[in-house]
């Protein structure tokens, strides 16, 4: 058993750290926990919260090509994931925005069969709980989300309902 790059212990058989001369190259599934590996998600965000912590949401599972609406948390202080609310709204290719207060913005995506969305909700870390907000104007998956310095979001671009490109942008 040996320590791996973030100090913790892992067995493997293959495992040389130094192998390509760098003794920070290692696989993050030797220290990740198995309950992240259970949905092979992709196309999730992972969005550094106020407190530290990680909120890791949606994507879809690439299994299987379900949208996800399972949320965990990662703490890196502890190195452990914890399990918290669920998104109201399965979606994978959408934006996530902390907020000056705190909460997380997931807006747009897409859900199963890959439909452009335009629902919105306002994740809370201090409850674990996503409720609904007002919903974009076009309904759109791989677009930007900025935060501006007023406090207002931009989004913009991203692929519409029909899969065409959007020349559009919305506050």
């Amino acid at each position: 058993m040996r320590r791996n790059s973030l100090g913790r212990h892992h067995e493997h058989p293959d495992a040389d750290p130094n192998a390509d001369g760098n003794p920070n190259a290692e696989s993050l599934d030797r220290y990740v926990d198995p309950h992240w590996r259970l949905a092979h998600r992709a196309q999730h965000t992972a969005t550094v919260l106020s407190n530290g912590t990680v909120l890791v949401a949606g994507g879809y599972n690439a299994d299987s090509g379900a949208a996800l609406g399972s949320c965990t948390l990662y703490d890196p202080a502890a190195g452990t994931w914890a399990v918290t609310g669920s998104l109201i709204t399965t979606r994978s290719k959408y934006t996530a925005t902390l907020l000056p207060n705190g909460k997380v913005l997931i807006a747009g995506g897409a859900g199963d069969q890959a439909v452009a969305l335009s629902s919105a909700e306002l994740y809370d870390p201090t409850t674990g709980t996503s409720t609904a907000t007002s919903s974009l104007v076009a309904a759109r998956r791989f677009h930007s989300a900025t935060l501006l310095p007023n406090g207002t979001i931009l989004i913009a671009g991203g692929v519409g309902t029909a899969g065409a490109p959007l020349a559009s942008a919305e506050l």
